[in-house]
């Protein structure tokens, strides 16, 4: 049996720059423990609540500016 652990990612309010390709702020969220890993989402500009469930082992986050 693989057994996956979800994870519930809730973003309450998202308020950043938005940009074409999301080239100025943003959160990346990559399937992996770094930024060489592959990208699940690369998420900016203003959005309102969300919820996102990641099915992977383990995820990073990072915000670029």
């Amino acid at each position: 049996c693989v057994c996956l652990q979800v994870i519930r990612l809730e973003l309450v309010r998202l308020d950043m720059d938005w940009s074409v390709n999301c080239s100025k702020d943003r959160l990346s969220i990559y399937d992996g423990d770094d930024a060489g890993a592959p990208l699940i989402t690369r998420l900016c500009g203003h959005k309102n609540a969300m919820v996102l469930s990641l099915y992977y082992e383990q995820f990073s986050m990072t915000f670029g500016s």
